[in-house]
């Protein structure tokens, strides 16, 4: 299962809801979930916009969870 799928079942938002909230063809965002297309850096930004509400988190923080960034410890 990919970060995507992960976090957007979290939110607990069905497919073709989520593909709706954020402009991105159903097509795509299979392609996405499935790990059979990379994830633009503008794709991400849109879901981690979208997801962030729901998860009480922030967007940059799912941003780079989407990116598979590691974790920055604060200085």
């Amino acid at each position: 299962m990919t970060r995507l799928k992960r976090l957007r079942e979290a939110a607990g938002v069905n497919r073709e809801e989520f593909a709706r909230l954020t402009g991105v063809t159903l097509a795509r965002l299979e392609k996405h979930e499935q790990g059979r297309h990379g994830i633009s850096l503008e794709d991400a930004a849109t879901y981690a916009t979208h997801l962030a509400p729901l998860l009480l988190k922030t967007p940059s923080s799912l941003l780079a969870e989407l990116a598979e960034l590691p974790e920055q410890v604060p200085a």
